[in-house]
């Protein structure tokens, strides 16, 4: 330590890794330079057989590392001299290169990294050095991410010091890479500023940082974003598990009371087998099937499987008369335990795929969630089932399937919450409804359309499944186990209420709609469709009245026996008419008529038979306004002086004068009358005329009496021209002479003006 202090080098001597344990790296040269006090930084090192020491005293001007600022450089410029520095000093390891680096980058960029690396460590051995540079490149280049440009842009204050001018250009040089023009809101400024003010405005920086991930978000991502993570910090208050803000979708759940426990050793709870210990005892042949195939999915791993069936499948058979007996209870009840036993229920575990299968009957829904293995095989984690209120039996049978999905994901919302997991579902509709990657359907009907949105908070992939190969949540539908009162969907139940009062407070009572409906064979078609499924497809030559609701399938429903299109009643043929002549009681308009029709009624082609019925109503058409006048231009001629406008002009300085404009070429003629614009003297300028050009076929003038006197009807007559006169008290149709008439007195109005006394 007593070297000469004046000759001590600033730069970093590249040490060996096997003779160096620890590097310590410090300067201070850029403060001593700026003060005047030249250069006076130090570099120590320790090694296994040696004390602290000076390295060998030579001179260099090799600069220090300083902790990265992205509010005064860039972190391209920062990268280059970190790269030109290594160079320097022949520092190559990656080890090296990491330590240097995370040891001067500075605490904000050092907790940044904590977070993009995440859940890796900074100290762990497969992070290397080059992979912090392109996870930082990834970070900060402004031209891809518009979210982190604009968190920079707007986080960019005046600093002590600077001048405006100097904030001015380095605002200008942020705002280059926000995309205000580029960006997927430039055309939504209100949505811009409110996404914007999200990332800015957030108190939590583990979600603003998921939000500066994204590359450039709509609003109702950038939300979805941000509900998720807020609903998903709730769980872990209320479950105890732990989130890792590692995607930019917010989060993956770990179950801690669950992935920490064997795969099969424990035994299941109690409540994640009641579904398959309270399945009722099967009533008919179609019900003992269901059973039959529930246990048939898990067959491998129920012993004697085809003895046990044995009594059961004689009930199966072609002819046989169905007779449950004692005999049947003992191998149903082995069965339900060899189900419920822990051999085929496996415990959670977040490593592995987790598929949710769901299915509904006429009378119950049913769910079960399982893991699938490396071997393709599937094993269930829990079943769950209920049967259908009294307002569920009456939905239709899409709606009961969509029911089925909620009910299965808010019962095991525990497993799936922050987890990506496969949605299986026997009902095709349901792929364009609820898919994640597609919009929802505008004819969709509003309950639908509500758990569409309720599903928007997970993340899964739906799939189809045909029912034959469907059984394991098949048959919980049709065994559903009873009432489960830890599932109640409460906006339903308004929903239902409403839609009941909307069906009272409709144009005809409830009770006629129900009784017509019942002698409708079309409409009593629709219902059971609607209630049970409708089929694959329709022939528009067989059953041409069922195509409308056909292609509607998804927005009808069944509410106190009527009918139902998302909140419209469907009329039956019977009370159709009359429910058109009370929407047009008060003697509305189509548009009008429609307008109300669709707050209460729908039927097929209503549309035609509103304004069918309002364009027949005689006092609507006797107080109707005047049709708009159309005008319809000359046609232009296909030869010169074939047709020619003529008017009178004046009287103008004197004298009242002629104008003949030739309607292809526009060329005027303009004869001054004096004071005389009698038929006589009208022929002899026409004569004029007509020798020099000859008679043209058609002559258009107003209805003034020189025109239409019996004079010049024979003149016409005697040239062979037709007269043609334009509408009474409408100018504008003989718009050609007109026009020139007034350009003819603004040119001899100007004349006089000028002083000029000749008028010829």
């Amino acid at each position: 330590m007593n070297g000469d202090r004046g000759t001590r080098r600033t730069g970093v001597d590249y040490v060996s890794p096997a003779t160096v344990d620890v590097f310590i790296y410090f300067s201070y040269e850029n403060e001593r330079m700026s003060r005047g006090q030249g250069n006076k930084g130090g570099s120590f090192w320790m090694s296994k057989s040696s004390s602290i020491g000076v390295i060998p005293q030579t001179f260099s001007s090799i600069p220090a590392l300083y902790a990265f600022d992205p509010r005064t450089t860039t972190w391209q410029s920062y990268r280059d001299r970190i790269t030109f520095f290594f160079k320097a000093n022949r520092i190559n390891t990656d080890d090296d290169k990491k330590a240097l680096f995370l040891w001067s980058v500075g605490d904000a960029t050092y907790s940044l990294l904590e977070s993009l690396v995440s859940p890796k460590l900074l100290t762990d051995d497969d992070t290397q050095f080059i992979d912090l540079v392109t996870i930082l490149d990834s970070h900060y280049d402004a031209t891809k991410n518009i979210m982190t440009a604009t968190y920079d842009f707007y986080s960019c204050y005046q600093k002590p010091g600077q001048t405006f001018a100097e904030w001015k250009a380095e605002l200008c040089e942020k705002l280059r890479y926000c995309g205000f023009t580029t960006s997927v809101l430039k055309n939504k400024p209100q949505d811009r500023a409110l996404r914007d003010m999200y990332v800015i405005g957030i108190n939590n920086p583990k979600i603003r940082q998921a939000l500066l991930k994204e590359q450039d978000p709509d609003l109702e991502k950038t939300e979805k974003i941000i509900q998720v993570a807020e609903r998903l910090e709730e769980d872990v208050r209320h479950f105890g598990t732990s989130i890792n803000h590692t995607d930019s979708t917010i989060a993956k759940v770990q179950p801690k009371r669950f992935n920490q426990r064997p795969a099969t050793l424990n035994k299941p709870t109690p409540k994640r087998v009641e579904a398959i210990q309270n399945l009722p005892t099967p009533r008919n042949v179609k019900e003992i099937e269901a059973f039959i195939g529930k246990v048939n999915y898990y067959g491998k791993f129920v012993s004697n499987f085809s003895d046990l069936c044995e009594p059961l499948n004689r009930l199966r058979r072609k002819n046989a008369a169905w007779k449950w007996t004692p005999a049947c209870d003992t191998p149903s009840a082995n069965l339900k335990q060899q189900l419920a036993e822990a051999t085929t229920l496996v415990h959670f575990d977040a490593q592995l795929p987790l598929i949710l299968a769901t299915d509904a009957s006429n009378y119950g829904i049913g769910a079960v969630i399982m893991h699938r293995y490396p071997d393709e095989s599937e094993k269930p984690i829990a079943h769950a089932s209920k049967t259908l209120t009294a307002a569920e039996k009456n939905y239709s049978q899409i709606e009961k399937e969509a029911l089925s999905i909620v009910y299965g994901v808010k019962k095991f919302h525990q497993y799936l919450a922050g987890h990506t997991f496969e949605l299986v579902t026997d009902h095709q509709p349901l792929l364009s409804i609820f898919s994640p990657v597609k919009g929802i359907p505008v004819a969709t009907a509003n309950r639908l359309q509500r758990w569409a949105i309720c599903l928007m908070g997970y993340s899964y992939h739906i799939r189809y499944k045909p029912t034959r190969l469907h059984a394991n949540a098949d048959a919980l539908s049709r065994l559903p186990a009873g009432p489960d009162d830890s599932f109640v969907d409460n906006e339903s139940l308004q929903i239902n209420r409403i839609h009941a009062q909307i069906i009272e407070e409709g144009p005809v009572d409830a009770a006629e709609v129900q009784a017509a409906m019942d002698k409708d064979e079309t409409l009593q078609m629709v219902k059971k469709f609607t209630l049970v499924k409708w089929p694959n497809s329709f022939s528009k030559k067989n059953n041409p009245e069922l195509i409308a609701y056909y292609d509607n399938r998804h927005a009808l429903s069944v509410v106190n026996g009527c009918l139902l299109k998302d909140v419209q009643v469907i009329i039956p043929k019977q009370l159709q008419r009359r429910v058109l002549h009370m929407l047009h009681r008060a003697h509305l308009g189509v548009v009008k008529m429609k307008q109300l029709a669709r707050l209460h009624c729908w039927w097929p082609k209503i549309d035609k038979d509103i304004a069918s019925l309002a364009n027949s109503c005689e006092i609507c058409a006797r107080s109707a306004a005047m049709p708009k006048e159309e005008f319809k231009p000359w046609s232009e001629p296909e030869h010169v002086w074939s047709r020619a406008h003529m008017d009178f002009a004046g009287p103008l300085w004197g004298s009242k004068w002629l104008v003949i404009v030739d309607a292809k070429s526009k060329f005027p003629f303009v004869a001054d009358m004096g004071n005389n614009t009698t038929a006589k003297s009208l022929c002899n300028v026409l004569e004029q005329a007509i020798d020099w050009l000859g008679p043209p076929e058609t002559l258009v003038s107003d209805n003034g009496p020189p025109f239409s006197s019996y004079e010049m009807k024979d003149f016409y007559k005697k040239y062979g021209i037709e007269h043609v006169t334009t509408a009474p008290y409408h100018p504008a149709s003989n718009g050609l002479a007109e026009r020139f008439v007034r350009s003819f007195k603004e040119g001899m109005m100007k004349e006089q003006q000028a002083g000029q006394t000749n008028k010829n």
